[in-house]
């Protein structure tokens, strides 16, 4: 897990600090011994009708697709699956050819429900991607 030095993190009263680290949540591998990629975030997982879903295997799928350049994966509240996979895809394809492309290469459970076309996608103040449950 990748975990921050206070001395680099704003001091703002939400940060949780155990000792002297920020534990981000963010899961990394080792590439040498100096560079690393992210793989996961702590929680990372969804759970839609039954489903784990790691919304990040879905966004690789998604960004395979030709004429995808950004895509987000969150879940969404809802009364009967618990749960809904949605997504935010930067293109100009239409969420039908998304869904049609999705159909074709992963489970029904892992196609979002809800996907939204947008211009740019919304960032976190770490420069994240946003995987609020709105």
């Amino acid at each position: 897990e990748l975990q921050i030095h206070k001395s680099l993190v704003n001091k703002s009263k939400e940060n949780r600090f155990i000792g002297d680290w920020f534990k981000t949540g963010d899961k990394v591998k080792m590439v040498d011994d100096e560079s690393f990629i992210f793989i996961s975030r702590e929680d990372s997982y969804i759970n839609t009708g039954g489903h784990r879903v790691n919304p990040i295997e879905v966004e690789d799928l998604i960004l395979d697709i030709a004429g995808v350049s950004e895509a987000v994966v969150y879940g969404k509240p809802n009364s009967i699956l618990g749960t809904i996979l949605c997504a935010e895809i930067v293109t100009k394809k239409s969420s039908k050819d998304i869904k049609m492309a999705l159909n074709q290469k992963t489970d029904k459970y892992k196609i979002p429900a809800i996907i939204k076309i947008v211009n740019h996608l919304e960032l976190t103040r770490t420069g994240k991607k946003s995987r609020i449950n709105e």
